[in-house]
């Protein structure tokens, strides 16, 4: 007996097969297959009875109506924690509201084999979470792959592990399988609110699922699907007006306003332009141009800290991007803005920059948000700005007052590291016998740095790069996992070592 890998999605078989004993060509649909006579008559009664269940979906607002609680009833006739119900609701609406057909057949999969019985059976309603990031992913993909093994582990006799395997596969590939700069339509039109459905859609599943093992933080899930509360989706580049307002020093006042360029509009429905904030303080940044946005949204990140305002792990990193782009490297006409002499000409600049610019710095942007190292290398650097270093070729460089020099962090992408360094000249280069006093000196910095870390520094002499040189100088070098934490450390670390040195 052969089996069945490819399915059109057509439901058609791609390839010759024999089924028990009976051979199928290529391009026999697969409801010919089936040898129950009573085949066709079970599946009519069953699409009924899935009709209704997509009904009930479609009409019932949240999970909490008891229209589609009643699916989820365990054999001991204890009710499905409700949290999971929510979630699932969402899930299947998300799905079922969708123009995509293949994610379709996960739902009627999900139907006919896990809700459809009398009582859910084994936790198996949980393989939602599975069904919800293939169907993600297939949606906002770029490259339209998957209907075909979508299609091969729902023929599986363990569908449900296919699934879960599958699902766990691609989690390990985003963000790099997801189109942020895809137009995304409902009914085949472009609106404000297919993006940010989208973008829901994405941001819940990242924030919620775990990368390594698949797994579902059902409250993460929840809370970020709620449409209501003290976060919301903010569209963040292209706002829901088509509009830029630039407000006098009372931030009430409007001083001038433009309209945004017609070839930018479609964007408005794209990944890359929503961030979920900090409901009250959105409100606050009205339709202002980006960069003013970030202008207001660093004072509030200093204050309140970035988890407040941005309460989204993934919307964090989104944003670390967005200031990269379209504030530190933004040909945003900032200073030209302010030295305009009239509201003429104010409006002429910014309508240049919106007509030259923008349309490249939000692909730079969308590119970016693709590409796992870039996303680190982002996050990375804005908290090392914050922290006072300053870009110094491929580095980053800060100035202590202490005996060290030439402080410096360097992002390693491929490893996902932190290199600090720091570089601690000879006091005794002209004196010959001053050497040992050098030597001494490097041991014993060694030996603070050693204590303080559980591991010994890699070092670096002068004279390893000049040949015949007198040691100058000593670089002390760490690679620390990318948390922000441990570049405190190794600075502070550094004041203490300086102060036992100096005897202070």
């Amino acid at each position: 007996m052969g089996s069945l890998s490819k399915l059109s999605n057509d439901y058609k078989i791609k390839e010759d097969v024999e089924v028990v004993g009976k051979k199928f060509a290529s391009g026999t649909y697969i409801w010919n297959m089936f040898k129950n006579d009573k085949f066709y008559s079970k599946l009519l009664e069953e699409l009924d009875e899935y009709l209704d269940f997509i009904n009930v979906v479609i009409s019932t607002e949240t999970g909490g109506d008891d229209q589609f609680k009643k699916y989820f009833y365990e054999e001991s006739g204890k009710l499905v924690d409700e949290t999971r119900i929510l979630n699932a609701h969402t899930i299947l609406n998300s799905i079922l509201r969708n123009d995509d057909m293949i994610p379709k057949m996960l739902v009627m999969k999900y139907f006919l084999e896990v809700l459809k019985p009398e009582t859910v059976k084994n936790a198996r309603y949980r393989i939602i979470s599975s069904i919800n990031i293939i169907a993600t992913v297939f949606t906002l993909s770029t490259k339209r792959k998957g209907s075909e093994i979508i299609a091969s582990k729902l023929l599986l006799e363990d569908w449900q592990k296919g699934v879960r395997e599958y699902a766990k596969k691609i989690i390990q590939d985003i963000p790099s399988e997801i189109g942020f700069s895809k137009v995304i339509r409902e009914n085949g039109k472009i609106t404000k609110e297919s993006g940010l459905h989208a973008a829901r859609r994405y941001y819940s599943m990242v924030d919620a699922c775990s990368s390594t093992s698949g797994s579902v933080n059902e409250e993460i899930f929840k809370n970020e699907n709620i449409t209501s509360g003290d976060k919301n989706m903010e569209h963040f580049l292209i706002n829901r007006e088509y509009s830029y307002t630039l407000f006098l020093e009372d931030g009430k006042t409007v001083d001038i306003e433009i309209n945004l360029p017609k070839k930018h509009k479609k964007y408005i429905s794209t990944i890359a332009n929503y961030i979920i904030m900090d409901s009250q303080l959105n409100k606050q940044l009205k339709n202002r141009p980006v960069y003013e946005k970030i202008d207001m949204m660093e004072d509030f990140i200093s204050e309140m800290g970035i988890k407040t305002v941005i309460p989204s792990a993934e919307s964090q990193k989104h944003y670390y991007l967005i200031k990269k782009y379209f504030y530190d490297e933004s040909k945003y006409p900032k200073k030209r803005l302010n030295d305009a002499p009239t509201k003429v000409k104010k409006k002429k600049i910014l309508r240049e920059y919106y007509q030259t610019y923008f349309e490249d710095e939000f692909a730079y942007l969308s590119e970016s948000l693709k590409d796992p190292d870039m996303v680190f290398s982002a996050e990375i650097e804005y908290e090392l700005k914050k922290k006072g270093f300053e870009v110094e070729e491929d580095s980053f460089v800060i100035e202590l007052d202490n005996v060290f020099a030439n402080v410096t962090a360097e992002i390693d992408k491929k490893n996902r590291k932190i290199v600090m360094s720091a570089e601690l000249f000879n006091p005794a280069t002209e004196d010959e016998d001053g050497q040992e006093i050098y030597h001494t000196l490097i041991e014993q910095v060694e030996k603070e740095f050693t204590a303080r870390f559980g591991k010994e520094p890699e070092l670096q002499l002068s004279s390893d790069y000049c040949e015949g040189c007198p040691d100058e100088s000593v670089s002390f070098l760490y690679a620390f996992e990318p948390d922000i934490q441990n570049v405190d450390d190794f600075i502070e670390e550094l004041d203490n070592i300086s102060k036992i040195v100096t005897g202070e």
